[in-house]
C-alpha cells in the first residue's frame, strides 16, 4: 500500500499522539509553569487538551489559556488549519457546584473557543462540558 503523507503527518509527532506530555514553559508573567498537554487527531481534526497539574507553581491554565495555546501552536501545530483545532481545559481535581451538589470535589473538562487572527489565538471563552465527581 502506497501512503502519501498528508499535511498533518508532518506536524504531529505520532509517538506522543494521545499521550499526556508535561509541558514546561515560562508563563506570561515570566514565572516558570507546567501543564499537561494531550494532542489527539481524528482525520483532519485535532483536539488539544491542556491539563492543570497539582504541582504547577506558576499561573493556572485558566489564567493563561490563550498564551499556552499559542506556544503549543507554534511548537507543534504551526501551519495547521486553526479552524480544525479544538481546545479543552482539564482539571484533575477541583471543587465546583455541579448537578452532584454544592462544592463537589470533581474532575472537569471545559471546551474553550479561541479567536484566531491568522497568527495568534486570543479571547478564550469557556463552555462547560463534562464533570466527574471524585469519590473520597
Amino acid at each position: 500500500m502506497n501512503h502519501t503523507p498528508n499535511h498533518t503527518d508532518r506536524l504531529l509527532d505520532v509517538d506522543t499522539l494521545g499521550q499526556m506530555e508535561i509541558f514546561r514553559f515560562r508563563g506570561k508573567t515570566g514565572v516558570p509553569a507546567t501543564c499537561g498537554v494531550t494532542i489527539e487527531q481524528d482525520g483532519n481534526q485535532v483536539t488539544v487538551t491542556l491539563t492543570e497539574l497539582p504541582d504547577n507553581l506558576g499561573m493556572s491554565v485558566t489564567n493563561q489559556f490563550d498564551f499556552i495555546a499559542n506556544l503549543i501552536y507554534r511548537k507543534r501545530l504551526k501551519g495547521y488549519d486553526a479552524n480544525r483545532i479544538s481546545w479543552i481545559e482539564h482539571y484533575l481535581e477541583t471543587v465546583r457546584s455541579t448537578e452532584y451538589g454544592e462544592n463537589t470535589k470533581c474532575q472537569t473538562w471545559d471546551r474553550v473557543k479561541l479567536q484566531f487572527d491568522g497568527n495568534e489565538f486570543y479571547f478564550p471563552q469557556w463552555q462547560y462540558w463534562k464533570v466527574e465527581p471524585i469519590q473520597s
